[in-house]
C-alpha cells in the first residue's frame, strides 16, 4: 500500500510538471476558475525486524518428566530449547558503547559498534506464588514452575527486561532453554501448561 501511494505521488507530480509547459501559453493564475491545489499526505513506517510467523506462536513440548526428579526448591528438569526468529533486520545507526568497567578503574576503552540492532526482550507471563522468577503451570501438578534461561543456561527473571542483544543485518535466531523448576519440597504429578508473551523493544 505504501508502495502504491509513492508511484501514485510521483504520477501526479509528472502530471502536474507537464501541465505547467502545455504549448498553450497562457497565464493560468489570471484566468479565474482555473487555478487549485492538490495536497499529499501519508507517512512510510519501517520496522527494524520482522518476526518469523512460526515464532510468533509457539508450543513447546517440554515432554513426560518423572516426579522422582525433584528432591528440593531448586531442582529442575532437563532442559528444553526453543527459539525466536527474526527476518529482515535493518541496520542500526553508527555509535560505541562506553566500557563502564573501564571507568571504574581508569582504563576506559569505547567499543566502536556499527551496523548491529539492538534490541532488549521482556518475557511476560503470571509469575509463581512460591517463587515469582517463575513462571506459573495450570493443570495437575504441584509444587513446580517454568523457569526461563538464556542460551548458556543464565536464569532470565519473569517480567523483567533482560540485557540487550545485538542482531545484525538480515536473519536472525535467539535461542532460550526452558524447564520445570520445583518449588517445595514434594511435587505433585499431572499435565500441566503454562504461556508466556514476548515483549520486543529495539534501542
Amino acid at each position: 500500500m505504501i508502495t502504491r501511494a509513492l508511484i501514485f505521488s510521483a504520477i501526479m507530480f509528472s502530471s502536474g510538471v507537464y501541465a505547467t509547459y502545455s504549448p498553450v501559453h497562457r497565464d493560468l493564475h489570471d484566468v479565474e476558475g482555473e487555478n487549485g491545489v492538490v495536497h499529499f499526505h501519508g507517512s512510510v513506517l519501517t520496522s527494524a525486524c520482522i518476526l518469523a510467523s512460526d515464532s510468533q506462536e509457539q508450543d513447546i513440548d517440554m515432554g513426560e518428566v518423572s516426579a522422582r526428579l525433584f528432591h528440593q526448591a531448586g531442582d529442575r528438569s532437563q532442559r528444553v530449547i526453543f527459539a525466536i526468529r527474526m527476518k529482515d533486520c535493518l541496520a542500526g545507526a553508527h555509535g560505541f558503547v562506553d566500557d563502564v568497567p573501564g571507568q571504574m578503574t581508569g582504563t576506559n576503552v569505547r567499543t566502536y559498534i556499527s551496523d548491529e540492532r539492538v534490541i532488549s526482550l521482556t518475557f511476560a507471563g503470571e509469575p509463581d506464588v512460591a517463587n515469582p522468577d517463575l513462571l506459573m503451570v495450570r493443570g495437575g501438578v504441584r509444587g513446580l514452575g517454568l523457569r526461563l534461561m538464556d542460551s548458556k543456561g543464565n536464569v532470565l527473571p519473569l517480567n523483567q527486561t533482560q540485557r540487550p542483544y545485538l542482531l545484525t543485518p538480515g536473519d536472525n535466531t535467539l535461542s532460550f532453554m526452558a524447564s520445570l523448576e520445583s518449588t517445595q519440597r514434594y511435587v505433585g504429578a499431572g499435565s500441566y501448561y503454562g504461556m508466556v508473551r514476548l515483549m520486543m523493544e529495539y534501542l
